[in-house]
């Protein structure tokens, strides 16, 4: 008897018994010849080690504390705004929001660790993920989260689509932006990312690379990139302008 006519012979019940078996031996031999959708590796990123200057319990509580503050509600997570316009935004992560309108003027407010007051100008009009943002921003006073933010958002090649835009709201946060006349509000009621980072966190697992040592690692590997990277000029090697006879005089 061949293979199909067995197979055909079986009862519903012993055809799915038997798919089930297959399917976990092909898991199992996956697992175990090494499947890179079941490896788990370590972080095997450049960047240098370094040692806080604070000790090993003052750096925990620290983190703790800020990852408590990047995604706690009131007030650590809202911002005011004032000057002309009208915009209204509803968000459950970037998936699923809805919003149009405009403003131009200044905020003042939290973003997490971020707190400062700057000028802002938003244009927004969209559904889902076919949304789009355009945001200008000037920090007028800030600490030093935010100005670290603003720099790194700078040099991202971002375009007007939302959902590649993680440098304005996070495309995993929930919230409300309301905006009426002169004077309006941006609330990010839940933080999802930021969350989970902070629960995780208690385990000093660091999900969102923004604990003391991870930001000093980064520093130091800008500083270091920027110093000797193979290909970077330093002003050894960026020549001078070319000699220039002098001008005459009439």
């Amino acid at each position: 008897m061949n293979f199909y006519g067995y197979i055909s012979k079986l009862s519903k019940g012993e055809k799915m018994r038997i798919a089930l078996t297959v399917v976990l031996v092909l898991s199992l031999a996956a697992f175990c010849t090494g499947c890179q959708a079941f490896m788990l590796v370590p972080d095997r990123s450049k960047l240098p080690d370094v040692k806080p200057p604070k000790s090993s319990l003052d750096t925990y509580v620290e983190d703790r504390m800020l990852d408590f503050v990047d995604w706690f509600q009131i007030p650590f997570t809202m911002r005011f705004h004032m000057g002309p316009g009208i915009l209204l935004n509803g968000r459950l992560t970037k998936f699923a929001q809805v919003g149009c309108g405009f403003f131009e003027g200044e905020t003042l407010g939290f973003k997490g660790r971020e707190l400062g007051y700057w000028r802002e100008k938003r244009e927004e009009l969209g559904v889902s993920i076919f949304y789009i943002t355009k945001t200008s921003k000037d920090v007028l006073v800030g600490n030093r989260f935010l100005f670290e933010a603003m720099r790194k958002a700078e040099p991202e090649a971002v375009g007007d689509l939302d959902i590649f835009r993680d440098d304005d709201r996070d495309k995993w946060d929930c919230g409300l932006t309301v905006h009426l006349l002169f004077v309006g509000f941006d609330w990010d009621f839940f933080r999802t990312r930021e969350f989970f980072d902070f629960w995780v966190g208690l385990t000093t697992l660091d999900m969102q690379k923004d604990d003391i040592k991870n930001r000093l690692r980064k520093g130091e590997a800008a500083s270091a990139g920027f110093a000797g990277a193979p290909g970077t000029l330093t002003t050894e090697t960026i020549p001078g302008p070319p000699s220039m006879p002098p001008v005459p005089q009439y």
